[in-house]
Parts: structure tokens; C-alpha cells; sequence
């Protein structure tokens, strides 16, 4: 049995995922870990186009970075501290989750061990 995960993007799933929700996890967390390297690598190079524009501005004057920054807030968007905020913690979340996912898998394999050890499967 499948379904879908709509509105998960933030987690590293994007509209249209499948996940697996079958025997003891597997397949749950290695979609759940290849979500969150997905997440990780775009929280990165949004943390690295902030960063770059970051440091474009710094080296054309205090003038036009802050008339930068207040035309993005005036836009409702964010400054390039906010976006760099929000990317590192994009990255710590889908750090923590692919090791939450990672550990799952381990239980899900001792589990199986066990299991086969014992004669059971």
C-alpha cells in the first residue's frame, strides 16, 4: 500500500512523492533519507547563492546593500541574513531527520536479524 504526502515540502518531500508504508520501515526510511538529501542539497545552494549575493553587496558599498535590503522587505521578501537563516536551519532539520530515518533502518535491520537468527523467517 502507497499514498501520497502533499504538503510535506519543507520536510524534503516534494507533491507527488510516494512512500511506502509496508513491512517494518524500510521502505519509509530510505524514501525518508533520500527526501532529506534532497533537502539538504537545496538548503545548500540556497545558502551559498545567499551568501555569494551576500558578499556582492559588501563589496558595493554600505549604501547599496542597504537600499537592497529595504527594497526586499518592502517586497515581502527576506534579506540575505534571513534567506542564510533559513537555509541553515533547512539543513540542521534534514540533517536530524536523515539521521532519524538512518536509525530506523538499523532497527528495521536487527530486527530481520533477529528474526532470521531465531529461525522465524
Amino acid at each position: 500500500d502507497t499514498q501520497s504526502i502533499p504538503g510535506t515540502t519543507r520536510l524534503g518531500y516534494e507533491e507527488g512523492d510516494v512512500m511506502n508504508v509496508s513491512f517494518g520501515g524500510i521502505s519509509p526510511a530510505l524514501n525518508g533519507m533520500r527526501a532529506q538529501a534532497r533537502a539538504f542539497d537545496r538548503a545548500a545552494e540556497r545558502l551559498t547563492k545567499s551568501s555569494l549575493q551576500s558578499q556582492a553587496s559588501q563589496t558595493a558599498g554600505a549604501a547599496e546593500v542597504d537600499s537592497a535590503t529595504e527594497a526586499a522587505q518592502a517586497a515581502g521578501g527576506t534579506d540575505s541574513t534571513g534567506v542564510m537563516t533559513e537555509a541553515m536551519v533547512d539543513m540542521l532539520l534534514a540533517q536530524r531527520l536523515h539521521t532519524a530515518n538512518l536509525r530506523a533502518l538499523q532497527t528495521a535491520h536487527d530486527v530481520l536479524r533477529d528474526l532470521v537468527a531465531e529461525g522465524a523467517v
